[in-house]
């Protein structure tokens, strides 16, 4: 996995025989709710030996095109990997799903368990590649931020317990009625970076 931020890597889904999980280190692809604490914490390492502890996981639904059709893919189980620029769909856990993957003449063709193609993609370089449109890469560039992230962004990105504190002792005034200190569990993409 690469690391970086530019706008076209953030859309592209990489097909990768080796990686053990699906992941992604764009919060912004799970879909509302889905992003959720996992049951065990996994490190990680990517391809330049970094190693990132993955906490979260959730599901990502995502569009792309196949032939002048758009079709619709959902992944379960997607690592989230903070600081991580790259977006990878595991051969290994989608196979175990009852897709099969394959690769040659320049080309990956995924198929379902009644042999339908779901995929037929060129490599790109080294790898194969799909763009993804909508849904998930919608709430990329029009994702609305809640009054906690916002503050959070306000205030020089401070942790979750002085967040809280702030809150209950009434310094940031404008969170609606009914705020809940769930409301703190958002994922800041620019807190990883700036360590």
């Amino acid at each position: 996995m690469a690391r970086g931020n530019a706008i076209d890597e953030r859309r592209e889904w990489v097909i990768d025989s080796g990686a053990s999980y699906h992941s992604t280190g764009d919060a912004h692809w799970f879909g509302p709710g889905t992003l959720k604490n996992s049951s065990n914490s996994i490190t990680i390492v990517i391809a330049d030996g970094t190693e990132i502890i993955s906490e979260k996981s959730g599901m990502v639904k995502f569009n792309y095109r196949y032939g002048n059709q758009t079709e619709e893919m959902t992944l379960s189980e997607v690592r989230f990997l903070p600081g991580s620029a790259a977006n990878i769909i595991s051969v290994g856990k989608d196979e175990g799903k009852g897709n099969q993957f394959t690769f040659r003449n320049g080309r990956c063709v995924v198929t379902d368990g009644d042999g339908d193609d779901l995929i037929n993609t060129h490599k790109s370089g080294d790898v194969s590649k799909i763009r993804a449109y909508g849904l998930g890469s919608l709430n990329v560039a029009s994702s609305k931020i809640s009054k906690a992230e916002l503050w959070h962004q306000r205030l020089n990105h401070p942790g979750k317990s002085v967040m809280q504190a702030m809150v209950s002792k009434q310094i940031i005034n404008d969170f609606p009625a009914d705020f809940k200190t769930s409301d703190l569990d958002f994922i800041c993409h620019d807190c990883p970076r700036g360590k």
